[in-house]
């Protein structure tokens, strides 16, 4: 009885030790592999669009503004005709219209050169904003491969520290084994010389 409860003993310290080196083994050897990450590029699409909306706004500025120049250049014309068919109290009169006119003229030009300087400037805009595309395209794929080159990195040196792990659980495993087999044995030496010595009590 007593050489079975040792046996049992030894087992269960050999069975424990074991289930501890596994459960350690498999820890250790659990793959942590990095997940690849690609990243989209942000689109300057929605400027481009605020962009193309202005430059249609202001092309049709420009249109009205040389439709407004005709017509001031046709008043002037008119009041032209007007002042030499006018009697001379309303001439005063024509002359004023005329003078309005031309600071009418005067803003329509002024207008016009603005909006043609606008329309340049968002060409320009629309060009830069192609250009900033390509760059943030360009470093987003650059982003992208230096990504996947550190995981590929990682993942061989993961590969590396799991082949290491292996060789080390093994080294340690074998001394920890060695360790539970001398203390079973001594264990169940011990239980075996108690159960001698108490057959030998009367």
């Amino acid at each position: 009885m007593t050489n079975c409860r040792s046996r049992y003993y030894a087992l269960a310290i050999c069975a424990a030790g074991y289930a501890v080196l596994a459960i350690a083994f498999l820890s250790g050897c659990a793959s942590d592999q990095s997940r690849a990450i690609h990243y989209s590029p942000p689109s300057t699409a929605p400027v481009e669009e605020k962009i193309t909306s202005a430059r249609a706004s202001v092309t049709a500025a420009a249109s009205s503004a040389v439709l407004t120049g005709s017509a001031l250049d046709r008043c002037q014309a008119d009041a032209l005709l007007i002042l030499k068919a006018a009697p001379p109290e309303l001439r005063p009169l024509v002359v004023h219209l005329q003078a309005d006119l031309r600071d009418a003229q005067a803003d329509n030009v002024a207008v016009r050169s603005q909006l043609t300087v606008t329309l340049t400037e968002l060409s320009d805009a629309s060009q830069l904003n192609t250009v900033l595309q390509g760059k943030v395209d360009s470093q987003t794929l650059a982003l992208n491969q230096a990504d996947d080159q550190k995981n590929a990195a990682l993942t061989k040196l993961s590969a590396a520290d799991k082949a290491l792990a292996w060789y080390r659980w093994h080294w340690w495993g074998a001394w920890v084994a060695l360790g539970l087999a001398i203390a079973a044995a001594a264990l169940w030496s011990l239980l075996k010389l108690s159960g001698k010595v108490a057959m030998k009590i009367p």
